[in-house]
């Protein structure tokens, strides 16, 4: 069966999911590429989404944040990195989680007891030429998710339940936290990477020793809170209508006050776009209705403009031939009677 094929430009991206998934089915960067070719707006930005793409440059991006801030006010978790499974020879504090390649939720990530597993680990990783990273495995009292929208913030206390050590398959309850100045101060500098970054969430480790672990960056494809997803929802609306008014939008005009007929909340400001000939409209009970058109509007003001500088002139000038008349009528009225 032929597949239909819909062609169309968007004016304005907002990315939602993953750019490429753990299977070769799930890889959708042709499309992110493509967009980058079109220099497609987006949020977040395609650059960043593309930066988030591999582990090893998100890593690299807290690292240099760590380094700017210090060790003690941002602790990373440290990372050894192979680019090969021929470089895994010196392995990190054992146990140890290997992280391979790319994925995220869970998916390409082992827990490594002893010398003998990491080796038996290098072994299948030789049969594909993927990178991979290890770190040290925390025993965590709890894990910590903290989220930016815009300006909105949220933290999530994530309470593991089951026997796994791998909350997406082990079990978790989340259950939401305060925002403290330090994860307000942690998150904020994460939204400066790669350029800025509008919808973000850093994961933390709360170990038993007492001691956090800031462990990964995520960019766009963040999961809500299920008994918040509205308000995030709602959050992540307006950033888009915020972004977007950035770019095609320069003033807000009052077009309706609420007293009128037909005007509504939403009706009362609308947008004047850059380009002169978009037109404005209300919602009104019987559809849209067209409230005025700014080519028009500006067509309409200069004629009122020269309307208003050539009225004076007119009203001189009907005076003259006034007066004229006048004086005109009088002097054929003599010239009549000096004949007579």
């Amino acid at each position: 069966m032929k597949k239909n094929t819909v062609s169309f430009r968007p004016d304005f991206v907002i990315a939602r999911n993953q750019a490429r998934g753990p299977t070769p089915k799930s890889d959708c960067r042709n499309v992110l590429y493509g967009l980058m070719t079109g220099n497609i707006p987006a949020v977040n930005t395609l650059h960043s989404i593309y930066c988030c793409l591999e582990r090893p440059i998100m890593f690299g991006a807290l690292k240099e944040i760590q380094k700017r801030l210090g060790k003690d006010k941002f602790p990373l978790i440290c990372q050894n990195y192979y680019s090969t499974a021929d470089q895994m020879i010196i392995s990190p504090d054992l146990p140890c989680i290997v992280k391979v390649s790319h994925a995220h939720a869970g998916m390409g990530k082992v827990k490594v007891d002893d010398m003998t597993a990491f080796k038996d680990i290098s072994t299948v990783l030789s049969l594909h030429n993927d990178y991979c990273t290890g770190e040290q495995y925390i025993q965590a009292e709890y894990g910590l998710r903290v989220q930016k929208i815009g300006n909105s913030y949220r933290v999530m206390k994530k309470i593991f339940t089951g026997s796994g050590w791998k909350s997406q398959f082990g079990g978790a309850m989340l259950v939401e936290e305060e925002l403290t100045p330090q994860y307000k101060s942690w998150i904020d500098a994460c939204s400066h990477c790669f350029g800025g970054m509008d919808v973000i969430a850093l994961d933390i480790l709360h170990g038993e020793d007492g001691k956090d672990y800031i462990i990964e960056l995520n960019d766009t494809a963040i999961g809500l809170l299920p008994n918040r997803w509205e308000e995030d929802s709602l959050a992540l609306r307006n950033l888009v209508l915020d972004r977007m008014d950035e770019l095609f939008c320069k003033e807000i005009v009052t077009i309706a006050p609420p007293s009128e007929p037909f005007a509504t909340p939403s009706s009362d400001l609308r947008y004047r776009g850059k380009r002169p000939d978009i037109p404005l409209y209300e919602d009104t009970p019987f559809g849209r209705r067209l409230i005025s058109n700014n080519n028009n509007n500006n067509n309409n003001n200069n004629n009122n403009e020269q309307q208003v500088a050539t009225k004076p002139a007119f009203e001189w000038i009907n005076l003259a031939f006034g007066v004229g008349g006048i004086i005109l009528g009088v002097l054929v009225g003599y010239m009549i009677s000096a004949r007579r």
